[in-house]
């Protein structure tokens, strides 16, 4: 999550939903993530924010947001990033899920490592049997709105099967990673 601005305003932003609104940088990913969840008819176990002590007031305008939204889900919670310590807090995200999960993730905000922790944490998680489904992120232009768009990651996320399934196949000869590609 990243900090809360001093002048919060509300931003909108188009996607292949339409048009989502936002105060934080977080805020409109998540709520494109569950309408996408809720318009593919799933459930929405919990949601992880991954925040410092700074940011603690941008998760609780986020919690706010999410009160009025009109899609129920479940209260987001906070595991604290320890900076500097990331295995330690890759182990407390990657305690949260169960094989089968399905994981879709919104990559805005934080520190500039936050998109290269979360895809550590993405691979580990995969590794455990869990499956990213979507991840996004909010491209925010203060000086022309009108550009402000929730952005597909997730094929860049799953470019590391392809990049594994090369590895294998290269060292080892196994193509199973290439036909699943």
């Amino acid at each position: 999550i990243s900090t809360l601005s001093n002048d919060p305003k509300h931003w909108q932003y188009s996607s292949d939903l339409g048009m989502i609104d936002g105060v934080n940088t977080n805020e409109a990913p998540v709520k494109y993530l569950i309408r996408y969840i809720a318009k593919n008819k799933q459930k929405i176990d919990k949601i992880i924010a991954v925040t410092t002590n700074e940011a603690e007031p941008a998760l609780d305008a986020l919690k706010a947001s999410l009160k009025c939204f009109p899609i129920s889900t479940p209260e987001p919670f906070m595991i604290k990033f320890k900076e500097n310590k990331f295995a330690e807090t890759i182990r407390e995200v990657s305690n949260e899920f169960n094989s089968g999960d399905h994981v879709f993730i919104d990559t805005t905000g934080g520190f500039r490592n936050s998109s290269y922790f979360l895809m550590c944490v993405v691979r580990i998680l995969e590794y455990s049997g869990t499956d990213l489904i979507k991840a996004v992120y909010s491209k925010f232009e203060k000086d022309n709105p009108d550009n402000n768009r929730i952005i597909d990651v997730t094929d860049l996320y799953n470019m590391y099967d392809l990049i594994n399934a090369v590895d294998a196949f290269t060292n080892y000869g196994n193509s199973h990673g290439l036909e699943q590609y």
